[in-house]
């Protein structure tokens, strides 16, 4: 009767639909409930392997953080008859409906289907958890901050006497962010998004301004999309500072949560967001973008939407992409069927008619091997599920931590591992 067991509804193994269960006699925890932004033989978006027998034995829901693949699958559970809450921090619970909206959108603008009412989204029973130790459901749960996002938290459950980690998406080496150090537990639900590699986070900085750089010199100009939370207010503080003589246009959206960070003093690290550069000139009208995409010589554009699906992020593209002395940088993971994904595939450039330039510099915000290495050891886990990475991809770490005597799996359900 005192039995835990973790599985996966998606994500392990894969990148997207973010979706974990600890399975317990009385019921259910989920963790997460997101979507795969893919287009694959027409269908749009893939979801959670989540069924009404399933939905009726959750008992609570929590969020690590607020982008798509972690909750925009959330009106689904309402959908199959959830009736219970979902806790997450307050900066989650703020911006979660924008998210699902935004998927919601994107699925209605490629012709697919929802698998669940936009009402549904109405549903949503929010309810706030704060940073540290605290009852919930009867139980005890602790958090602690991600360095992901803001607002992004890691949990600690402690079920029938066992200690489990969610990491939720976790950097533990972030720029701006606070991060905290998870405490001893029996098992881990373990972010593994750069599974295969180790990224020094100064070399990434020093390929992006050399790669902006060279573009300039040459008087081409440069786009930048990205999420205008996270790395995207690091992209365009640390671009301004040493781009001071160079145009860099930034939208509103990424100026706007620049200045909401630098205000939530319990998120960041000390001293490290400064004032917003004086050399950004944001955007914030049509006219404003029309002007700005006019400009004649070099120029960097920071535009929201890591994937270029929005509007906004498609008009940029579509301006700059004509041109072979222009180039495009993605700094984050792009999805299939996106023009993010797009601009670093062969087939889809020459379809799309892109002439500039495609780089890929990733930007670190998630876990490479070595901190999956060192978080397993740190917290003395035996058990480790990984999650956000293909499943080949995560071998060598896998191998690395058994030689250590420490087991860890990807999952697809009905597949299951008990603590």
């Amino acid at each position: 009767m005192d039995k835990v067991y973790l599985s996966a509804l998606g994500g392990s193994g894969e990148n997207g639909r973010n979706c974990y269960l600890i399975e317990v006699p009385d019921g259910y925890l989920l963790l997460d409930c997101g979507v795969k932004r893919e287009i694959i033989d027409g269908q749009v978006g893939f979801y959670p392997s989540l069924t009404k027998e399933i939905v009726a034995k959750i008992k609570a829901v929590f969020l690590s953080h607020c982008h798509e693949d972690h909750v925009a699958g959330l009106p689904l559970l309402y959908q199959l008859g959830y009736k219970g809450k979902v806790y997450a921090s307050l900066e989650t619970i703020s911006e979660v409906p924008k998210f699902i909206t935004k998927w919601m959108d994107y699925v209605d603008k490629n012709q697919g289907e929802l698998p669940y009412e936009r009402a549904m989204m109405e549903q949503i029973q929010f309810v706030p958890v704060e940073l540290g130790v605290q009852e919930i459901e009867g139980m005890q749960v602790e958090t602690g901050r991600s360095g992901h996002v803001l607002g992004g938290l890691w949990y600690i459950f402690t079920v029938n006497s066992k200690r489990i980690l969610f990491t939720g998406d976790m950097c533990k080496e972030p720029g701006v962010l606070a991060w905290d150090q998870p405490e001893n537990c029996d098992a881990a639900i373990m972010n593994a998004a750069y599974a295969g590699k180790q990224i020094s986070q100064p070399k990434q900085f020093e390929m992006l301004l050399n790669a902006v750089q060279s573009c300039i010199m040459a008087g081409g100009k440069v786009l930048l999309p990205v999420p205008p939370k996270g790395r995207g207010i690091e992209i365009a503080q640390f671009l301004g500072k040493n781009l001071s003589d160079v145009k860099i246009f930034v939208e509103e959206a990424v100026a706007v949560s620049f200045h909401e960070l630098a205000t939530k003093h319990q998120w960041i690290q000390d001293g490290v967001l400064s004032e917003f550069p004086s050399s950004l000139e944001v955007v914030s009208t049509d006219e404003e973008r029309e002007a700005a995409l006019q400009h004649e010589g070099a120029a960097v554009y920071i535009t929201p939407d890591g994937m270029i699906t929005t509007e906004v992020g498609l008009e940029y593209f579509h301006h700059i992409k004509g041109n072979s002395c222009n180039k495009i940088i993605i700094s984050g993971h792009a999805a299939k069927g996106t023009a993010g994904a797009g601009v670093l595939d062969e087939v889809y450039r020459k379809a799309h008619n892109i002439l500039a330039e495609g780089e890929k510099i990733i930007f670190k915000v998630h876990m490479d091997d070595e901190d999956i290495h060192a978080l397993s050891n740190s917290i003395k886990a035996k058990q480790v599920v990984l999650f956000h990475s293909n499943a080949e991809l995560t071998q060598s770490v896998k191998q690395r931590l058994k030689d250590e005597g420490i087991t860890a799996v990807t999952l697809q359900y009905p597949e299951r591992i008990e603590i």
